[in-house]
């Protein structure tokens, strides 16, 4: 039982960006989704949720030039 519980987590963990880029996919699906057919008093929220979602993936996927710019750089 715990082989394979520690296999899982050598597979999300050795290749974090995949599993971060997935992460990210998903939550703008669900908020994307809810926002289009959920209620009215809650499309605010979800709304929200969709622009963190982007700007959260916008992020990680900057992270890494913007730190090797600064490492060059300065």
């Amino acid at each position: 039982m715990f082989k394979s519980l520690r296999t899982l987590l050598n597979a999300l963990f050795t290749d974090i960006t995949s599993t971060f880029i997935t992460l990210f996919a998903i939550g703008i699906l669900v908020c994307g989704l809810l926002t289009a057919f959920g209620g009215e008093e809650n499309q605010a929220k979800f709304k929200r949720g969709l622009v963190v979602c982007i700007g959260g993936l916008i992020v990680f996927l900057l992270a890494k030039p913007i730190v090797s710019y600064f490492q060059t750089h300065l």
